[in-house]
């Protein structure tokens, strides 16, 4: 189950998540890519935000019990000429309040930097020149499983999300990068 909304722009929540740095900036199919993301409270109000990168650090010891926890995927969104449909790639970053070191609060003007290798998840037939964009998802999950498997129920958080900088960047084709 997911449960959405939108955002409020009466909410005093709000962040950006700027790409400040995609290396290489020509991208090659099948080939990982690294970004240096700045992720900025851009609102008014202090907002807490998921810091540890592998979700096994929250799981209880006891696989039959419920579990609750935030997750924040830093995505970067490549779309322009020549690309009928935008490419994506993200990072996830998990947190619980019931474990220390999980979560950051960032006050209003604070930013946390978070370095990823992420890949495209489709590729162009042919080459293009692009620009990427930086963005998140900001989720609360609860995990249940239950005898035969499991479940987990998904909210969108919806903080309000400040529009930032693209970088430009080239997806070659698949034949330049043999």
């Amino acid at each position: 189950m997911i449960l959405d909304g939108a955002a409020d722009p009466r909410d005093g929540h709000a962040l950006g998540v700027y790409l400040d740095e995609i290396t290489p900036r020509q991208l090659y199919p099948d080939t990982p890519f690294e970004v240096q993301f700045r992720i900025l409270n851009t609102g008014l109000k202090s907002i807490n935000l998921p810091i540890s990168p592998d979700l096994a650090d929250l799981q209880p010891e006891d696989p039959a019990v419920e579990f609750e926890y935030a997750s924040l995927a830093l995505v970067v969104t490549v779309h322009g000429a020549g690309l009928e449909i935008p490419r994506t790639a993200y990072a996830e970053l998990y947190g619980s309040k019931s474990h220390d070191g999980t979560t950051a609060a960032l006050e209003p003007g604070q930013w946390i930097n978070v370095k990823a290798r992420l890949k495209l998840d489709t590729w162009p037939v042919e080459g293009a020149t692009a620009i990427a964009k930086g963005g998140f998802w900001l989720r609360r999950n609860i995990y249940r499983p239950h005898a035969g498997g499991s479940f987990t129920q998904i909210q969108n958080l919806n903080p309000n999300a400040t529009s930032t900088p693209s970088l430009e960047v080239q997806l070659l084709p698949h034949t330049l990068s043999q």
